[in-house]
């Protein structure tokens, strides 16, 4: 689904998985990510896991700590759309 600014958003539609992403531009924030490949272990402080998959394509490494604005922005989007689901 998109939003008026043209991001995606998106949330499990699993109760037991609250799991939630929102793409805007190069940026993908995760929120309470899952990894099911174990890959890359998710730690307690990763609940909110930003990735560029243009340069991550495998999605490893959380830059949110180096992108808080984007982290900040992306996460607004997200409540902007829970906000406008729960409307409907």
């Amino acid at each position: 689904m998109r939003n008026a600014a043209g991001a995606r958003a998106g949330r499990s539609r699993s109760p037991k998985n609250p799991s939630w992403a929102v793409r805007e531009g190069a940026w993908k924030l995760l929120g309470n990510p899952q990894d099911t490949s174990v890959k890359a272990p998710i730690a307690k402080e990763d609940q909110l896991f930003l990735v560029n998959p243009a340069e991550d394509v495998g999605e490893t490494k959380n830059v949110a700590r180096e992108h808080p604005e984007v982290v900040k922005r992306l996460q607004k989007l997200h409540e902007e759309w829970v906000e406008e689901v729960q409307e409907q």
